[in-house]
């Protein structure tokens, strides 16, 4: 499962990055803030329906049929993991007995969006390896050593 996820990865972070242009600009021009929140499910699952549950100013982004990603508007840290929970609480509500691998990170912890999509697909794939579903990883969870 990591290993066909790894091979995808760089289209996929190109596309994510496009799609969060317009909240880069706005971060970098009026300092509003976002997040972004990225779900992985092993098996092929239509989670557009999460796309109801979000607010007007948020994204939906369908990088692939299993992986999908939403940013987050005008949310800080708290904010952006509130929103993650609140999202991963519906998925796990809505599609009951699927595994969803989560993670979120917030703009103001990066010095451009281009990093802040590599941390998330980071934080997604460590969250694949150590088979921690149906939880939501944001960086204050992982300890880095060696």
């Amino acid at each position: 499962m990591i290993n066909v996820f790894k091979e995808k990865r760089q289209t996929l972070q190109a596309k994510l990055l496009h799609e969060a242009t317009d909240y880069e600009y706005r971060f970098k021009r009026y300092h509003l803030n976002y997040s972004i929140a990225i779900g992985f499910t092993p098996e092929s699952i239509d989670m557009t329906p999460l796309s109801a549950f979000i607010r007007a100013s948020d994204r939906f982004v369908v990088l692939e049929p299993n992986i999908c990603a939403i940013i987050l508007d005008g949310t800080a840290d708290e904010g952006g993991i509130k929103a993650a929970n609140n999202l991963l609480t519906y998925f796990q509500n809505h599609f009951f007995g699927h595994s969803l691998f989560a993670s979120v990170a917030t703009a103001s912890n990066f010095i451009d969006a281009s990093h802040l999509v590599h941390e998330v697909f980071d934080l997604l794939e460590y969250a694949i390896a150590n088979n921690m579903d149906n939880l939501l990883i944001d960086s204050s969870q992982v300890i880095n050593c060696c």
